[in-house]
């Protein structure tokens, strides 16, 4: 549901701790976005003259995209962001 809405992880984690303190059922919730959601939490960033390259993983969020039973896409929107331009 986060993910195929676009729900940001501060939004999530927001409604995940109301949820838990709220009601005793959601006790057991994660307390973090990214706990819910699997978030890697380590990065391989490669030193790259003048900077840094950090690969966020265009293959995995294709694959999400394809096996998501919810969308129905035509195309794919890519974002690329590159700092210091």
């Amino acid at each position: 549901w986060a993910v195929t809405h676009r729900i940001s992880h501060v939004a999530l984690s927001f409604l995940l701790s109301g949820l838990r303190e709220t009601y005793d059922i959601f006790s057991t919730l994660p307390k973090c976005a990214k706990t819910l959601l699997c978030t890697p939490r380590s990065s391989v960033i490669s030193n790259m003259f003048p900077g840094q390259y950090y690969h966020l993983g265009i293959e995995w969020g294709i694959q999400f995209l394809s096996t998501n039973k919810n969308t129905v896409s035509t195309s794919i929107q890519i974002q690329i962001d590159i700092d210091g331009l």
